[in-house]
């Protein structure tokens, strides 16, 4: 289903205003989960005001973006990083008893032949 006439039409900023005011007013930041991207309010506001934006696009961002203070992202990045770092760790640890399980296989492979290297 395509976007609707009304959903083409030029969007009006002041729609998006409340949304600004209200991250204003928590001390918080406005966070668009697509993206993942972290806006300022001020950032936010100088950003979208200096876009021309159909009505689809402000619906979206008005769906979309979220106020949050800047902690829990702070707090969620934190997460994600120990949790990439334990991936990481278990495909190190995967990749090391690989390796010796290759290694041990070739010196018995070559004690079996009598080559030693």
């Amino acid at each position: 289903m395509g976007i609707s006439h009304y959903g083409k039409q030029k969007g009006d900023w002041v729609r998006l205003r409340p949304l600004v005011k209200d991250a204003l007013l928590a001390g918080a930041w406005l966070y668009h989960k697509p993206t993942g991207k972290w806006w300022t309010p001020e950032e936010f506001e100088e950003y979208y005001n200096s876009q021309a934006l159909c009505n689809h696009d402000i619906d979206q961002l008005l769906e979309n973006t979220i106020i949050r203070h800047a902690s829990s992202g702070i707090a969620a990045g934190e997460k994600q990083i120990m949790n990439e770092a334990i991936q990481y760790s278990l495909k190190v640890a995967a990749l090391k008893e690989k390796l010796e399980a290759f290694k041990l296989k070739d010196r018995l492979y070559r004690e079996s032949k009598g080559k030693h290297l």
